[in-house]
């Protein structure tokens, strides 16, 4: 039945795939977009969508990495992507931690 399907696990993969495709669009639509900045992020959102359980503790620390990394472009302005977008990355990258936090105290 369709309801099987709706489980926190799997809205925590659609966020993240569905982050994933707006980033890309973003970078590919954006001529001032720079790859350095965007792949690592669209990666990473793919990654938390089609691998949620596994390598916790590396995916944890990257998240981590990837949250100071884009509340420091929110702050400092110092970025290709718009600065909305870090602000909400931040909280995204908040939401990844917590999943893989709690996969880790299971």
């Amino acid at each position: 039945m369709f309801t099987d399907y709706i489980t926190k696990k799997n809205a925590y993969r659609a966020w993240n795939f569905l982050v994933a495709t707006v980033v890309t669009l973003d970078l590919v639509q954006n001529e001032q977009a720079r790859a350095v900045e965007y792949i690592p992020d669209i990666a990473l959102h793919l990654w938390e969508a089609v691998a949620p359980d596994s390598l916790n503790t590396a995916s944890l620390g990257v998240n981590l990495i990837r949250m100071v990394q884009a509340g420091r472009s929110f702050w400092t302005g110092e970025s290709s992507i718009p600065t909305a977008a870090n602000f909400a990355d931040v909280y995204n990258h908040a939401l990844n931690i917590e999943h893989r936090l709690g996969n880790l105290m299971k």
